[in-house]
């Protein structure tokens, strides 16, 4: 392991996930590159197989965006903050060679799925640690389906299930209680509740233990904002909120 502070030259190997920015004053952002999933010190050929973060404070984001790309591995140099933290400091060499590296970079690659009967596989993102799958919903649009990659997993792909089978009244269902909740905050007073209706659109459902939560596109309803509706795992409708 590094000396905490010091600057020194590791080849990454970065997992999925991009390049991220979060702002750190007015003036400077603080740049997340993707997922590291493994590093070799290269000063003593140590490898390390544990995520860690590398960032950076700096003004502009299009370097990093151009220069960091997932499911690669680089050599870099870098300044050890802790053991899960390095601050980015240059680009050595893009796509490295290191046959240990792109050995694990390989294993990483391979997919891994919960499976289940009906509904078939979900897929690991493992950059969100969560399991997907895009289903087909009403009006011929994908909705994508996710819940984490935990130890309730069976439970989840049983609710799942329940969603798919009642696809049809659920959308109607969201969508009406979107609009109960809603249609009071609408600048558009004239916009008919059928009209309203039919300018949601459903993105995404996320399983969580004992809620789920309904993604909804409002399509420039309220400024382009996500609506997100909260439900018990029976559909008994709990909230609705804005975000983004």
């Amino acid at each position: 392991m590094a000396v905490k502070n010091k600057v020194f030259e590791v080849a990454t190997v970065f997992g999925e996930g991009s390049v991220a920015a979060t702002y750190y004053d007015d003036k400077f952002y603080r740049i997340l590159l993707p997922d590291v999933v493994a590093y070799k010190n290269l000063e003593n050929n140590e490898i390390i197989e544990n995520k860690i973060l590398i960032n950076k404070i700096d003004s502009d984001t299009t370097y990093y965006h151009q220069a960091f790309k997932e499911k690669t591995i680089m050599k870099l140099k870098v300044k050890e903050i802790n053991n899960k933290t390095f601050e980015f400091i240059d680009v050595i060499e893009n796509n490295y060679k290191d046959e240990e590296l792109q050995n694990i970079l390989n294993s990483y690659l391979e997919p891994i799925y919960c499976k289940d009967e009906v509904l078939e596989k979900f897929t690991l993102n493992k950059s969100l640690n969560i399991f997907e799958k895009d289903f087909s919903w009403i009006n011929n649009i994908t909705v994508l389906i996710h819940f984490n990659n935990d130890n309730k997993q069976q439970t989840y792909i049983k609710t799942a299930r329940k969603i798919i089978e009642n696809r049809n009244e659920l959308d109607k269902k969201v969508k009406e209680y979107i609009y109960e909740q809603l249609i009071n905050r609408l600048n558009n007073k004239k916009l008919s509740k059928e009209e309203f209706i039919n300018s949601l659109s459903f993105e995404s459902i996320d399983i969580a233990n004992d809620i789920i939560e309904f993604y909804i596109d409002d399509r420039g309803l309220f400024g382009w904002h996500v609506i997100i509706v909260e439900s018990s795992l029976d559909f008994d409708l709990k909230k609705v909120e804005l975000a983004g």
